[in-house]
């Protein structure tokens, strides 16, 4: 057994776990905060909890999720120093949106925003309010799970392989502090993008560990026609069961 072989390499990489995650595969959950419905009860209900979800969703085009890094003091009794851990620190969630027609983005930030701290006022929202819980889950192709649509026919008729989710992070606490501006000109046409950084208390992260389903090519497919098991099948549960065992 060679400690350098691109055999066991190739095997190791097309396992189905060890494939390379892709970058293209993601889901954004911002829910409206208390603050912007409170303040226009009409936000939602003019425009529909499913048009907030797929403009939020389909529209972030990039989105960097924090790292972490624990904080250090240092102590010196005898001879050579040593670092002890003192706290942790962590960076900002920043998304960057595509821009559509009707400035939906622009629209919910810049309410969001002036009822955290509006600029006509000396003062700030309720905490409560102005923050929310929000959601990346990281997806990945060709989960074993095949989707088979209700009366259809035949064992391999209208089957569609779906993808499974396979990580999910968790900001508690958030809200935006940052709206980039917005630059127009009468150059050569680009899409116009909108940058949002987040504050928040802290994060969790956490592997979506359902063993029923798999990556790889040499594993059982599962077949699965009610909707109502397709979230579960895939991993896809919005309250994270894994990330609350951490602790919030």
């Amino acid at each position: 057994m060679s400690a350098n072989s691109f055999r066991q390499f190739k095997d190791f990489v097309t396992s189905g776990y060890k494939t390379p995650s892709k970058s293209n595969l993601f889901e954004l959950i911002i829910p409206v905060p208390l603050c912007v419905s409170l303040e226009d009860s009409s936000f939602i209900t003019n425009r529909g909890a499913q048009e907030h979800y797929d403009s939020i969703n389909y529209l972030a085009s990039n989105v960097t999720v924090p790292g972490r890094r624990v904080t250090t003091s240092e102590v010196r009794d005898i001879g050579v120093s040593r670092k002890f851990a003192t706290n942790t620190a962590f960076g900002d969630l920043q998304v960057e949106f595509i821009v559509t027609k009707d400035q939906y983005h622009r629209d919910f930030f810049e309410q969001w925003m002036m009822n955290t701290a509006a600029d006509q006022e000396n003062r700030a929202g309720f905490y409560e309010e102005y923050t929310t819980t929000i959601q990346v889950l990281k997806w990945e192709n060709a989960s074993n799970v095949m989707m088979k649509p209700p009366g259809a026919f035949g064992d391999d008729v209208g089957k569609t392989r779906l993808n499974r989710s396979s990580a999910v992070w968790q900001m508690y606490g958030a809200f935006p502090y940052d709206m980039s501006e917005q630059s127009f000109n009468n150059g050569p046409t680009d899409l116009v993008k909108l940058n949002v950084n987040f504050f928040f208390e802290r994060y969790r992260f956490d592997r979506i560990g359902n063993n029923t389903v798999k990556f790889g090519s040499n594993i059982n497919d599962i077949t699965v026609a009610s909707t109502t098991n397709i979230a579960n099948q895939l991993g896809f549960v919005l309250d994270q069961k894994d990330v609350a065992k951490v602790g919030v």
